[in-house]
């Protein structure tokens, strides 16, 4: 049995002044994704497009991967340091600006 999970005020205040940058996040990297077409990004690249930190692109595209928005391509590229990454596309037909993302 799972022990229950207890979130501080404090942390909830913190989740909820982050979901608008969240989403912003959500939309770059969409658009990113959309406008790189079937060759896809690895996320260095897209950190790099929409000028936002690993951490935040990282933490972001993992959501939208878990959401069914985003895949893993089959294909993989190389990050600036040599090593070898996964090239991510937008799982479907949606249009980043039509998209319903988290609330």
């Amino acid at each position: 049995m799972k022990p229950k999970i207890t979130y501080r005020a404090t942390s909830r205040d913190a989740w909820r002044s982050f979901l608008p940058i969240s989403r912003e996040l959500d939309r770059l990297i969409m658009e990113a994704l959309s406008e790189s077409g079937d060759d896809g990004l690895i996320c260095q690249e897209i950190e790099t497009r929409i000028c936002r930190s690993h951490q935040a692109v990282s933490g972001n595209l993992r959501h939208l991967v878990e959401d069914g928005l985003v895949r893993a391509s089959g294909q993989n590229g190389k990050t600036t340091a040599g090593r070898r990454a996964i090239k991510w596309v937008v799982a479907g037909p949606e249009s980043p600006s039509k998209l319903e993302l988290r609330p």
